[in-house]
């Protein structure tokens, strides 16, 4: 698996942000929010979080300025990802390992000295045919469903002391049945990167949830992103985000 770099969005710059998409984040085994390790000719760490819907399936990872010197790799740079199938115990583990491809074989000996304590079979996979780990290593492969997952926030731009409301609808991405039952978590990131959990839901039978929280009188101003992750026994898990903006509240005229 390999990664182009590009210029973060212009909403996480200075943010700390990775952006990768969907499927890739699958194959890291990463969920929306995870600190993940990036390796270019350094090391550095990020926040991950999916690409918007128009970026996926591209091949990129878009970081800001300071991440592409933190880790040697400027635009257009590609990093490449190596699978490592390392069983132990009966259980799978997917390790990944990340260099530019000039020096990926100069990497791949310290990355192997690091994992003298596995039993490590290398084996060659396309991303495609991997599943999520760890797992059974004698599980059958069995490919899940996709859900659709749509978020609605209806205050795009809210005051400080108002309301915020989200509504979150899930279905089947194939049939568009809706899918109740499924597993609903959330959390909501202020523009400094700190962040509060949302309570855990399941849909109910028209395969929808809906959280309300108050902005503080004191809650930092400007972009705000909530990152929702669903999960639901045969489908694939899936992360999605979405933005809103908080202003100062008005004073009244006097």
């Amino acid at each position: 698996m390999t990664f182009a770099v590009q210029q973060a969005y212009d909403k996480d710059v200075g943010r700390g942000i990775a952006r990768i998409d969907s499927k890739a984040m699958k194959f890291l085994t990463a969920t929306a929010g995870d600190i993940v390790e990036i390796r270019g000719k350094h090391r550095t760490v990020a926040r991950c979080l999916p690409l918007n819907s128009s970026d996926e399936g591209k091949g990129i990872i878009r970081v800001d300025s300071l991440l592409q010197r933190n880790m040697g790799s400027m635009i257009g740079n590609t990093i490449v990802a190596m699978e490592i199938l390392a069983i132990k115990d009966d259980r799978i583990y997917t390790i990944t390992f990340g260099a530019q491809s000039d020096e990926y074989s100069d990497y791949l000996p310290l990355v192997e000295e690091m994992l003298d304590s596995l039993v490590i079979q290398k084996q060659e996979h396309r991303a495609a045919d991997m599943t999520t780990m760890p797992q059974d290593a004698s599980a059958p492969n069995v490919s899940a469903s996709e859900l659709l997952v749509q978020l609605e926030l209806p205050h795009k731009n809210i005051d400080r002391g108002d309301d915020q409301i989200m509504t979150i609808s899930v279905a089947d991405k194939r049939s568009s049945s809706v899918v109740h039952n499924a597993m609903v978590r959330g959390e909501v990131f202020t523009p400094s990167s700190k962040f509060m959990t949302l309570d855990e839901k399941i849909t109910d039978e028209h395969g929808k949830v809906s959280y309300l929280w108050p902005v503080g009188n004191s809650a930092e101003t400007g972009e705000f992103t909530v990152v929702v992750r669903v999960s639901s026994n045969g489908y694939e898990s899936i992360s999605i985000s979405d933005t809103y903006n908080v202003r100062p509240k008005n004073r009244a005229p006097i």
